[in-house]
Formats: C-alpha cells, sequence, structure tokens
C-alpha cells in the first residue's frame, strides 16, 4: 500500500513536466498514469510495468521510472528495480523528496540482492548471467537469490550453475582452457601395386659397366701392340696383341648380354600387372586367393 501511495504522489511531479505539451498530450499522459496505476492497485503488477514503461518512453520523465521500479520490486526482479530506483535518486528532474524516497528504495532492494565476484580469464571476457551480458571480466554484480547461470561470453565459454541466498557473497571463478592442438600425421602414400625393375636389372647393369670398361681398356691396348708390331715384328708382340684381341671380343661379349639381362628385365616389368586375387565359390562359400 506504500508503494501505491508513493505512486500517486508521483503523478503530482509528472504533470508540471507536461506544461509546455498541448492538452491532448497532457491527457494522453494522465489517462496511461491511471491505467498503470489501476492495474497495480488490482495487483497485476507485470501489466503495470508494460504501462509505465510505456509511459516513461513517452515523456522521458524520470518520475516514471520510480513507477518503474515499484513495480520491479513487486514482482520479485530488486537487481532490476534498484537499476531503476538509484537512476531516480540522481535525478534533477524529480523533487527532493521523491530523490530521497528513491534512494531508500534503493537501499530496501539492496537488502533482498546477493553478490557475486566473477574472476577468471582471460581478462575482458564478457560475463552473462542467466544469457544476458552484465560485465566483464573482472567484475563484481548484485543479483536476485536463487538458481543462476553465470558464464564467459566467448567460444565454448566455460559457466557454472549456482544457487544464492539474498545477503550472501559468492566468488565464481571462469577460466577458459586452451585446447591442445594435436597434429595430424602425414599421410602414408599407399603402396605401388605395380611391379618394380628386378635383380636382372642389377646383374646386367653391373655386366654393362664391366664389359664396357673392357672394351675401352683392352682395345686400346690392343691398338697400341698392333702398331708396335707394325713397326717391328716380333712373335712375343704377336701373341700378347692376340691375348688383348681376344679379351676385347670377351668384354664385347659381357658388354652385349649385360644388356640382353636390362632388355629381359624391362619387358617383364611392362607385360606384368598386380596379381589377380582368385575367387572361387565352394559349397555356398565365397574363397578369395590371395
Amino acid at each position: 500500500m506504500r508503494a501505491l501511495v508513493l505512486a500517486l504522489a508521483l503523478l503530482i511531479a509528472l504533470v508540471p513536466a507536461a506544461q509546455a505539451q498541448d492538452d491532448e498530450a497532457r491527457r494522453t499522459a494522465r489517462e496511461a498514469y491511471r491505467r498503470g496505476e489501476d492495474a497495480f492497485a488490482r495487483g497485476e503488477h507485470e501489466l503495470a510495468l508494460a504501462l509505465f514503461r510505456e509511459l516513461y518512453e513517452r515523456t522521458g520523465h524520470d518520475a516514471v521510472r520510480y513507477n518503474v521500479g515499484v513495480c520491479l520490486e513487486q514482482l520479485g526482479r530488486a537487481r532490476e528495480a534498484r537499476v531503476e530506483f538509484l537512476a531516480v535518486a540522481e535525478s534533477e528532474a524529480v523533487p527532493a523528496e521523491t530523490r530521497a524516497q528513491a534512494l531508500e528504495a534503493a537501499a530496501r532492494v539492496r537488502a533482498r540482492l546477493a553478490a557475486i565476484e566473477v574472476r577468471g580469464a582471460p581478462d575482458a571476457a564478457g560475463v552473462t548471467i542467466d544469457g544476458v551480458r552484465v560485465c566483464a571480466l573482472p567484475c563484481d554484480e548484485l543479483i536476485d537469490p536463487g538458481a543462476h547461470t553465470i558464464a564467459l561470453d566467448v567460444p565454448d565459454g566455460p559457466s557454472e550453475r549456482i544457487e544464492i541466498a539474498a545477503g550472501a557473497t559468492r566468488t565464481v571463478e571462469l577460466v577458459v582452457v586452451a585446447r591442445e592442438v594435436v597434429p595430424h600425421p602425414a599421410p602414408i602414400p599407399p603402396a605401388s601395386s605395380g611391379a618394380s625393375l628386378g635383380p636382372l636389372t642389377v646383374i646386367g647393369a653391373s655386366l654393362v659397366a664391366i664389359g664396357a670398361g673392357g672394351v675401352i681398356g683392352f682395345g686400346v691396348y690392343t691398338m697400341d701392340l698392333k702398331s708396335r708390331f707394325d713397326a717391328m715384328p716380333t712373335q712375343p708382340l704377336a701373341d700378347e696383341g692376340n691375348t688383348m684381341a681376344a679379351l676385347t671380343n670377351a668384354s664385347i661379349g659381357v658388354l652385349a648380354l649385360g644388356g640382353a639381362l636390362v632388355l629381359i628385365d624391362v619387358i617383364l616389368v611392362a607385360t606384368s600387372g598386380p596379381p589377380e586375387r582368385a575367387v572361387s565359390l565352394e559349397g555356398g562359400t565365397l574363397r578369395v586367393a590371395f
């Protein structure tokens, strides 16, 4: 009842502020105020709150914010009510007596509130209470008693559900834990299903090198012996020349054999494919031979 009397008294403060408006505007404001007043008297505090907020948006008079605070207090929303009362207490647009009453009301609802101290990391991260952002780390806030969800307003931010009583103080620690980055292993290239060069290539290449070396070495020496024999024919030179010529011919054979082995291996690789799996159906069972 006392809150209702205070609300009625503020009607007197509202009317002078509307003197510069035309009669129609003043009449509309008074009617809106009366509708809010009647709803409050019937105990329809949600409706009264909506009407007084609409009136404040229309007139911008801080005196109406006192009525908004009274409605919020009746609805158990003490934190929001305190915000409205403090705004009226700091306003120069309302009488001193009204400011004093607003300051007294703010102290009254403060006693019904709880306090939380939110700490954590990273600094300046947004803090939400029941999904509404209210401050940034670190911060201290007054909240209505009861159950609340405190969270950091960051991707995958941590949260904590708390239950707090009027007059209590609670510290909530919320820290964003950095995710450990696990490197992805390098993909293993698939095994080649094709054939590769075999031992014939290795052996053939070795024979080609040996044969080429013999052809060059023995061939040059044979030509040198031929020149010396032509200049001064002797039997030892003839015998040695025949031996070197035979070794040269043998080197040519080794060279040809090595080349043939390499060619055979290349042909085998080109004509061979991945092994095929033998598939058969025996006794109603599918069998695959690898």
